[in-house]
């Protein structure tokens, strides 16, 4: 009953003042009984400072958010949820799809950026859209980039303009699919004898072994310092080049966060924590590039400025 009321509305939204607030309680009764549905929420956050983020009960943030919030819903009533492109025959759908998965499955710090990336470059190989010597390149190169993309979503909506300009960066990384970058052979050496090999004895006292110890500062220090040094060394002679090394670098991490050893994943993780404040500045010629259309029309196609000059 409630779905054909909800398909009756649809179309009476722009037409009749009373169908829009009628579709919204609608849809919100119908998603409600649905158990499997997770409404995205702004939560409040409360920080030992005593301060609060996105409350409510004050009156500037509540009409700050109710602001974002009517935007939200007038370019989701008109252009609806973003959707997968099915098939993904080209690498602007590949692109795009890469965006949305993470966006509809809200995919940031789930740990399913290598995964997803590997996934998604074994896929164009097998479209042939790039050599299958570019997959291991590529597939650390997009799980650093998803790692950030993913990260700048809404936790409410995915804006139009930052999904186009988010798929044209993962674009320009398959395009630059190849040779590995600068220094990542020298870098893939360093990490991988980062950790001391598997001790002799039993699993279970490796384990209990493992998650009592802390990663030494002095081995994650170095870490950090070694890819910071040889992206200083790529940045000197190509900006784009670097921005590579960055993405593969942080890509190659996430990879290897993902392996049984607790030990490893420590140490791993640490590296990767104290370089991540680093990502946006290090692979920012991919976000120029990317964002260059949003540049140029203020973050608005067609659509979105006829809107906002006329609705």
């Amino acid at each position: 009953m409630l779905r054909d009321v909800v398909r009756a509305l649809e179309p009476l939204r722009g037409k009749w003042e009373p169908a829009y607030e009628a579709h919204r309680e609608a849809v919100a009764e119908l998603r409600s009984r649905d158990p499997t549905y997770e409404p995205r929420k702004i939560e409040t956050v409360h920080l030992s400072s005593g301060m609060t983020v996105n409350d409510r009960s004050d009156p500037a943030v509540d009409a700050m958010l109710s602001l974002h919030e009517a935007l939200f819903e007038h370019e989701q009533h008109w252009r609806g949820d973003p959707t997968l492109i099915v098939p993904d025959l080209t690498v602007t759908a590949v692109a795009h799809n890469a965006v949305v998965w993470g966006f509809q499955h809200r995919l940031h710090h789930s740990g399913a950026e290598a995964p997803y990336a590997r996934t998604c470059a074994e896929r164009l190989a097998w479209r042939g859209l790039i050599g299958e010597d570019a997959v291991p390149v590529l597939h650390r190169t997009l799980a650093g980039l998803l790692h950030f993309l993913w990260g700048q979503h809404k936790i409410t909506h995915l804006e139009n303009w930052m999904l186009r300009a988010h798929t044209r960066v993962v674009e320009i990384a398959v395009r630059r699919a190849g040779q590995a970058p600068p220094f990542a052979e020298e870098t893939k050496t360093f990490l991988d004898q980062l950790v001391p090999p598997v001790t002799p004895g039993s699993k279970f006292a490796r384990a209990r072994a493992a998650l009592k110890s802390e990663p030494s500062p002095s081995r994650v220090e170095e870490a950090v310092a070694f890819i910071e040094d040889a992206f200083r060394r790529c940045a000197a002679d190509d900006r784009y080049a670097a921005a590579d090394y960055a993405a593969w670098a942080l890509g190659d991490l996430i990879e290897r966060t993902g392996q049984p050893r607790q030990e490893a994943v420590l140490v791993f993780r640490s590296v990767f924590d104290g370089l991540d404040r680093h990502e946006e500045g290090w692979i920012e010629p991919y976000l120029v590039d990317g964002f260059a259309e949003v540049r140029e029309t203020g973050g608005a196609d067609l659509f979105a400025r006829w809107s906002r000059e006329n609705l």
